[in-house]
Order: C-alpha cells, then structure tokens, then sequence
C-alpha cells in the first residue's frame, strides 16, 4: 500500500509539471497571438504619406522574414536552389516528365 501511494505521489508530480509547462507554452503562444495585432496608438489621424510609409515598413519587415527563414536562418527555398530536372538539368520540369532518356552503362551489364 505504501509502495502504491509512493507511485501515485509521484505520478502527481509529473503531471503538475506537465501542466506547469503547458500553461507556460500557453501563455507564450496568447503573448505572440497578441502581439501581432499592432494598432496605431495616440497619433491621432494619419496622413496618407505616413500611412503609406508604416505600410512599406511592415512589408518590408514580412519579406526579409520569409528570406531569412523563421528561425533567423537561410529559408528552406533558397538553401534547396531553383527546382530542376535531374536528368537534363533545365529547370521548368523534373526528371519523371523528361523526355530524355539516360542510357545505363556498363554498370548493370557486368552482372
């Protein structure tokens, strides 16, 4: 009965931590969640320039971030190149819809 009440204690251990971690990464997803609704506070009426330049700004903020990648990194797009077909090297295609057909040398006849 001991040795019971010791599992049990101990399972309730775990699952407070789990919880404790759970909220932890809940709170931190609320916190991104929020902070990507940006309003424009105590200015009072934009003039069309000004409204035009923090639009510029936040695309601009958008497209270095999709270059980058998400974690500050080269995107996977760009670190992977153009797509191209494998077998002729011309991009636009790949290599299951190529009409060139590799030859197999003598690798497959030494058998």
């Amino acid at each position: 009965m001991a040795k019971g009440m010791q599992v049990m204690a101990h399972q309730i251990t775990l699952m407070q931590e789990e919880l404790y971690t759970l909220r932890e990464a809940n709170q931190a997803l609320a916190k991104r969640r929020r902070a990507k609704r940006s309003r424009v506070q105590l200015g009072g009426a934009l003039t069309i320039k000004e409204s035009q330049a923090l639009r510029d700004e936040k695309d601009k903020g958008k497209r270095l971030a999709t270059e980058e990648g998400e974690n500050g990194g080269p995107s996977k797009r760009k670190a992977m190149g153009d797509r191209h077909c494998r077998n002729c090297g011309k991009a636009g295609y790949n290599s299951r819809t190529c009409g060139v057909i590799i030859e197999l040398g003598s690798e497959l006849d030494s058998d």
